[in-house]
């Protein structure tokens, strides 16, 4: 394993095991997109000064003067244009700076694309998600599309189900996405 993918394999076991998303009021994709990039911050560049935290994980509509800067600069390496079309990831997160990042070094950032679902019949963002990170994958090697579940959403015969009952058809689905270097996370969000 390479440490660029011994990088990414923390960032992702982090969001599915480490990342605390319980009893938070977490009622929009902003919320738990902000949650996301300041954890993995704190805990993924905590020998980084926390004056340069915001240039190694950047997110949309950051809070501070820094997160604007920051995602102004990442303006090189976020964009990707496709049939006239721009997709953006919600988070990236970039082993150096991105103030010193060029069009190149597209292969050490990790893009998250953030999805919060509400209610059972949640199709459609989860496809739109995996959709974006197959196009951010045109550019990096891996991406991770981190769904966030209220816990209330959850259907009763239809609609989505808790990850304890996937079958062979989502283990068919998440190796596919595997194979695309694309790692799908659900995880419970806020309180029922």
């Amino acid at each position: 394993m390479t440490d660029w993918e011994s990088f990414v394999a923390s960032v992702e076991h982090h969001l599915r095991h480490v990342l605390e998303l319980s009893g938070s009021a977490l009622d929009n994709e902003h919320d738990l997109v902000e949650r996301i990039a300041l954890d993995l911050r704190e805990r993924l560049f905590y020998a980084v000064s926390p004056e340069e935290h915001p240039y190694h994980v950047v997110y949309r509509d950051g809070r501070t003067e820094d997160d604007r800067k920051a995602w102004r600069l990442a303006k090189k390496v976020k964009w990707l244009r496709l049939h006239g079309l721009d997709f953006v990831p919600d988070v990236i997160i970039s082993r150096q700076s991105v103030r010193t990042l060029t069009a190149g070094d597209d292969k050490t950032i990790l893009p998250i694309e953030v999805k919060l679902v509400k209610k059972a019949s949640c199709s459609n963002e989860i496809a739109r998600g995996v959709g974006q990170c197959l196009a951010y994958n045109t550019r990096y090697p891996q991406s991770i599309l981190f769904v966030g579940v209220n816990p209330g959403s959850y259907g009763r015969k239809r609609g989505l189900q808790p990850t304890a009952k996937d079958g062979d058809d989502e283990k068919k689905f998440n190796a596919r996405l595997r194979q695309q270097g694309v790692a799908l996370i659900f995880r419970d969000v806020g309180t029922a």
